[in-house]
C-alpha cells in the first residue's frame, strides 16, 4: 500500500492464490493493474478500484468500487468472460456476507 502524505490517500494493489479447505482448487485474485484500490485515510472503504477473483473453470467474481460506501459485484459463473449477474451493495452489507 502506498500513502500520499499530502492528500492522505492510499493506493493498494496485489495478487495471489488462496486455497480454501474443502475445495479441490485454488482461487486466484488480483487488483486490476490500471485500476488499483484507492482510499482516503478517514474512510473505512476504498472509493475507487477493481479486483477480479478467478476460480475453477475460469469462473470469476469482479468487485468494482462505485464509491467509498458502495461496490458492484459481477459474476461470470461459467468462465466465458461474460458476467451473467451483477449486484450493487454497500461495503458493510458485503462484510456481513462473510
Amino acid at each position: 500500500m502506498d500513502l500520499d502524505n499530502n492528500s492522505q490517500e492510499s493506493t493498494a494493489s496485489g495478487n495471489g492464490n488462496l486455497g480454501i479447505d474443502g475445495l479441490l482448487d485454488t482461487v486466484s485474485f488480483a487488483t486490476t493493474a490500471s485500476n488499483p484500490f484507492k482510499g482516503r485515510e478517514d474512510d473505512d472503504y476504498p472509493y475507487a478500484g477493481e479486483q477480479v477473483s478467478t476460480g475453477a473453470c475460469n469462473s470469476s467474481v469482479k468487485l468494482t468500487v462505485l464509491d467509498n460506501q458502495n461496490v458492484q459485484i459481477a459474476v461470470d459463473a461459467d468462465g466465458d468472460g461474460v458476467y451473467e449477474a451483477t449486484n450493487n451493495m454497500t461495503w458493510s452489507d458485503l462484510e456481513q456476507k462473510e
